[in-house]
């Protein structure tokens, strides 16, 4: 079955319809909008809302639109579907900025801002629930107007790439100096990069950040770190976090919930309460894994792998809390278990009780370095035994060839 799909994304201003098949996968139709819109971007950096729920790219579009494909009447009347698309936050953006980046740790069925850079008196700090995660993230991307005098154009209506010159900002005591891609070209002789890349560069000495000095909590370039001499240093590639068991231990939350399902079914309506702050959690996180895996797979900051060792925390704490529930073999235990989930998270929720960003901030980074350290002496001896395993070969073999 033939589907008519409107999308509708405020940069271009005009609709754009595709014509597509039922049995399509919403990947497909996401790529044939990109493509019809001229955009010169991937389909990972935007939102798809129907209805104003975002829409999966892992379906069909018969399943993702829940219509049977078989349908007599649909068959005689044309599918029509509208879309609204918006650009994706590339960041895990500060509540407070308009457009810099934090940490975020979604410990004790909270979610938590903090640590950007600008927020020198401490008001950047927020503790609120999952609800708010999409409202905090939010940029507005008029706000962010092309610096040149005259220019009209902003990162709302600029369908091509903004981007940020580092040179001009220094000269301008820090305050970022953006522009569109026509006005860029004016600045050849400056160091510019894209809007999206900015908070992975140096202000100072205009290079990419390659390594976070853990005394300071500030991210080097190769020049910044001679001025941390006697410093706790480390490069990204020692902070990074193993994605995969990352993904895994996700996996395995997404995996309880579903599980969770069945251990309610019976108990409805306060029990529902659970599953949905999990459900929070779990979208939130997943987001999160999503914005490091879409842009930060070779540029990062301390904040992005901050937040990410964080989900490892708050990954654990959940997935013991759902263990809990889950492996308990009595029945009215198990509710109990669920009952008391449910009213004490939601006091967390309705901030009957609260965290503070300040005991939520104290991170542990001393013990952070540690693993860092152990981890990289941990490579030198599985490469030495690697070494030694090799040695010993070749004297088994000048071995046995002597005695021949």
């Amino acid at each position: 079955m033939q589907v008519k799909v409107t999308f509708y994304y405020e940069v271009i201003g005009a609709p754009i319809q595709v014509q597509c098949s039922s049995n399509d996968t919403m990947v497909d139709l996401f790529q044939k909008f990109i493509s019809k819109a001229h955009l010169k971007s991937d389909i990972n950096n935007y939102e798809y809302y129907y209805n104003n729920n975002v829409l999966s790219h892992e379906s069909t579009i018969d399943k993702a639109f829940k219509f049977n494909p078989n349908d007599e009447a649909l068959k005689k009347t044309p599918l029509e579907i509208f879309i609204k698309v918006e650009k994706k936050t590339r960041i895990c953006k500060c509540p407070t900025c308009k457009c810099n980046d934090c940490i975020i740790n979604l410990i004790n069925y909270q979610l938590a801002f903090y640590g950007c850079k600008y927020d020198k008196e401490l008001k950047h700090k927020e503790v609120t629930v999952y609800d708010n995660f999409s409202n905090k993230q939010k940029i507005d991307y008029k706000e962010l107007r092309c610096h040149t005098p005259g220019c009209s154009k902003t990162l709302q209506n600029e369908k091509y790439d903004f981007y940020k010159c580092l040179s001009c900002t220094k000269l301008n005591n820090g305050i970022g100096k953006y522009y569109c891609q026509d006005c860029i070209s004016n600045h050849q002789s400056c160091k510019y990069v894209k809007y999206d890349e900015k908070i992975y560069y140096c202000g100072e000495h205009f290079e990419p950040f390659e390594k976070c000095c853990f005394t300071c909590k500030k991210d080097l370039c190769k020049f910044c770190e001679d001025y941390h001499t006697e410093h706790k240093i480390a490069s990204y590639n020692e902070m990074t976090i193993n994605i995969e068991d990352l993904k895994h231990s996700l996996g395995t939350i997404k995996n309880h919930i579903l599980t969770l399902d069945k251990v309610i079914e019976s108990i409805k309506y306060n029990l529902d309460g659970t599953k949905r702050i999990y459900d929070r959690y779990y979208k939130i996180a997943n987001n999160i894994l999503n914005i490091f895996e879409t842009f930060n797979k070779k540029l990062k900051n301390y904040k992005i792998l901050r937040t990410i060792r964080n989900l490892t925390i708050s990954n654990k704490q959940i997935i013991d809390d759902l263990n809990k529930i889950i492996e308990e073999k009595d029945l009215p235990t198990k509710s109990l278990l669920i009952i008391e989930t449910y009213i004490n998270k939601e006091k967390f929720y309705k901030g009957i009780e609260n965290t503070s960003t300040n005991s939520i901030e104290k991170e542990n980074d001393e013990k952070w370095f540690e693993e860092i350290q152990n981890i990289k002496s941990k490579k030198k001896e599985q490469e030495k035994e690697k070494e030694n395993q090799a040695e010993n070969k070749r004297k088994k073999k000048k071995d046995i060839k002597n005695n021949k």
